[in-house]
């Protein structure tokens, strides 16, 4: 006896994944294009006198697995040029 039905598999393979809400980078914010579902975009940006740190990602991606690509990306402080006005 089978366990699922061939609708239950359909249904399975079919099935978008949710991926949840983000929060904002403190000095930041993210705004999502699609909403949190599967294959959704985040962007990330950060305040004025602020940049992404070294390394960061400015975007994540809702993968199939119902998690979002990469790490909370951090803003940081950027220091002021000294003489410049």
């Amino acid at each position: 006896m089978v366990p699922y039905s061939l609708f239950d598999y359909l249904s399975a393979e079919t099935t978008t994944r949710d991926c949840g809400p983000l929060t904002k980078p403190d000095n930041g914010a993210v705004s999502t294009q699609g909403g949190t579902a599967e294959t959704s975009v985040a962007q990330y940006t950060c305040n004025e006198g602020y940049e992404l740190c070294s390394g960061c990602q400015p975007t994540r991606t809702c993968n199939s697995d119902g998690r979002w690509s990469h790490t909370k990306p951090s803003c940081t402080g950027i220091a002021p040029i000294i003489g410049k006005m």
